[in-house]
């Protein structure tokens, strides 16, 4: 027999000190105005009055300050993720022309550190500057050690759900943001869109309709997409990139353990962004969609005109020698 549970909107609040501040923050809040209230109360060279109001002014702004914490965070762990991230932070710069560009998704995979094979089997070939040494179960291995996990999101319009909807897709996005890996990326593509599917779609419509009026109208609209009706039109896509860190501590430190942490981290956040009423694209063969994925990324305009077969990763392994544990 199914249950259905209702989860109420106010579910956040549960542990919260009057339903509004962690009891993190509270503590932190005491830490700081006791000694500022000891020192204010006997050290001040003031009357009673005058000293009751100074003491006021310093210590309700510091009390409310470390109830409210920092972004929805309390002082010490925003402060720790401050020095993990200023411990563990990389500059990358771009020298040519003096401009510097932010982190993208390519210089992700393709950038940041990535060091030169000592053997070059082929001068000026891909396999020269292309960093990616593997990609094993759905993660990309680099040659400089990294190991980075991609997944698809698919969007929703958050301005066409209702207030209580919007407020729970929220709560949730930021839940998921608290446990999230640290260094976490957003990637929005926007590609012409693809309407060779939608063509042949209407194409099979057009072979079983009896109705030849009906026949006519699919057919003119094939010829108004090839001539170029459609040929303004986007689409977008969304991802989340990731990389192993330190503190995720994978059971030993072997690539299949590393990688099995990864896919633990991304059904983490299968299941939170599913309270958001997002999906995560969970692809069939994760090695052959990522592979797909830097195509389109390295050969913008050929992988538009020419496509990957499936399973191009299996047929790509021995030729390519990609290493196995």
């Amino acid at each position: 027999m199914n249950e259905t549970y209702y989860i109420p909107a106010n579910f956040t609040d549960a542990g919260r000190v009057m339903g509004l501040f962690e009891l993190r923050n509270l503590v932190e809040a005491v830490i700081l105005v006791l000694p500022v209230l000891y020192f204010c109360l006997v050290l001040l060279p003031l009357e009673l009055t005058a000293k009751i109001t100074v003491t006021l002014i310093i210590v309700v702004p510091l009390g409310g300050f470390g109830l409210i914490g920092v972004r929805d965070d309390s002082l010490t762990r925003w402060l720790g993720a401050w020095l993990r991230w200023r411990r563990a932070r990389r500059l990358m710069t771009y020298r040519g022309g003096g401009t510097k560009y932010t982190m993208d998704l390519k210089q992700l995979l393709f950038g940041g550190g990535a060091k030169a094979p000592a053997a070059e089997p082929f001068r000026d070939s891909i396999q020269a500057w292309l960093p990616i040494k593997n990609i094993v179960g759905g993660v990309v291995v680099t040659k400089d050690g990294r190991f980075v996990k991609i997944l698809e999101v698919l969007p929703v319009n958050i301005y066409l759900k209702s207030p209580n909807d919007r407020e729970n897709i929220i709560s949730s996005y930021a839940a998921w943001l608290k446990i999230a890996p640290d260094d976490l990326q957003i990637e929005a593509r926007t590609l012409p869109a693809d309407t060779a599917d939608y063509v042949e779609r209407m194409k099979e419509f057009a072979a079983h309709e009896p109705n030849e009026s009906c026949r006519e109208m699919i057919e003119d609209n094939i010829k108004e997409i090839g001539q170029g009706v459609a040929s303004n039109a986007l689409r977008h896509r969304f991802f989340l990139i990731f990389q192993y860190e330190g503190r995720m501590h994978a059971k030993g430190r072997t690539t299949a353990a590393i990688v099995q942490r990864l896919n633990e981290e991304a059904d983490t956040a299968r299941r939170y962004l599913d309270g958001c009423e997002l999906e995560v694209l969970e692809p069939s063969f994760a090695d052959d969609f990522i592979l797909k994925l830097l195509y389109e990324i390295i050969n913008k305009r050929t992988s538009r005109r020419v496509q990957l077969p499936e399973g191009v990763f299996d047929m790509t392994t021995a030729v390519h020698g990609i290493y196995e544990e």
